[in-house]
């Protein structure tokens, strides 16, 4: 009785041991590699207009006019829950640039690019 007591302790703690070590860890994470500034995504180019992720901010060029418009994404961190007034204002879309080639609107922390050229719609989100 006493022999198998003393296995079943010594298994336990072997198997304790073996749980207990130290598990791998990455040295960067995927989160850390995209959000590094030299790093930039081009997620949409189209012969009349580039969209560009570049960390937390979002770039659209209008390649007809030239035009170029940023829009820095950032978190407000609030303990106050919003009214139902605020909530509602998210969801309406604000027209921020409109030229005769793409219009731009914001609605939230989405950005609505479309190309009027082509009448594709890009839906940008962080």
């Amino acid at each position: 009785m006493k022999k198998t007591l003393a296995l079943v302790c010594a298994c336990l703690i072997f198997l304790c041991t073996g749980c207990a070590g130290t598990p791998e860890r990455r040295t960067q994470s995927a989160t850390t590699a995209a959000a590094s500034p030299a790093d930039s995504l081009t997620l949409f180019d189209t012969s009349t207009l580039q969209i560009v992720l570049d960390g937390a901010e979002t770039t659209v060029t209008d390649k007809i006019s030239g035009s170029e418009y940023s829009f820095t994404t950032t978190r407000k961190i609030s303990t106050k829950q919003p009214t139902l007034e605020q909530r509602q204002a998210r969801c309406i879309a604000r027209t921020t640039a409109n030229t005769d080639t793409m219009k731009i609107e914001l609605a939230g922390g989405l950005i609505i690019v479309t190309d009027k050229s082509t009448g594709q719609i890009y839906y940008i989100q962080h």
